[in-house]
């Protein structure tokens, strides 16, 4: 708990923001892991919206010692069939060292589906790490779509957006 809370809606006092205080408040669980593990995974697409960088972190227990994993990767649509690749091996094997260890893999989409408000493209990204040999560590999944968002730095008036190089405007809102 931080700047702000879940707060809530009391008939006698009013809407409350910002109780001090909280704590946990959702159900908490204890998840086992094997001693090499996806810790998280981001998809970045490039402005051409025909490649992408993947960022994996991989997270490793064991105290000594540099060791050797294979990490698979696999693209496919998500609201839509398609496959853009599967069971790509990464061509470089990492050895990960004690704590979180970071790689960025760059990815081709060719054809690849552009998200847009009207067309809300999603592709569903797996990553598998494994031991040499094939034994199964740890996978991590998660949705991402082809979209790029940019800020006008140069020309007037500074601070527009853009949506996959189109202006857009933003409406929302936000407590900070």
């Amino acid at each position: 708990y931080a700047a702000t809370g879940l707060g809530w809606d009391d008939p006698a006092e009013g809407w409350h923001h910002c109780p001090p205080g909280m704590g946990i408040h959702r159900p908490v669980w204890l998840e086992g892991r094997a001693d090499l593990w996806v810790e998280a995974v981001f998809f970045r697409p490039k402005a051409d919206l025909e490649s992408a960088e993947i960022w994996v972190d991989l997270g490793c227990a064991r105290k000594t010692g540099r060791h050797p994993v294979e990490l698979r990767l696999s693209l496919y649509g998500r609201n839509f069939e398609g496959t853009v690749f599967e069971d790509r091996a990464y061509p470089d094997p990492p050895e990960l060292a004690h704590g979180r260890n970071t790689l960025r893999l760059a990815v081709k989409v060719p054809e690849g589906r552009i998200w847009e408000p009207d067309t809300p493209w999603l592709y569903q990204l797996n990553v598998s790490v494994c031991e040499p040999g094939g034994a199964l560590l740890d996978t991590a999944t998660v949705q991402c779509g082809l979209r790029w968002f940019e800020m006008e730095t140069e020309a007037e008036p500074r601070g527009r957006l853009r949506l996959n190089g189109r202006p857009i405007r933003l409406r929302g809102a936000n407590t900070m």
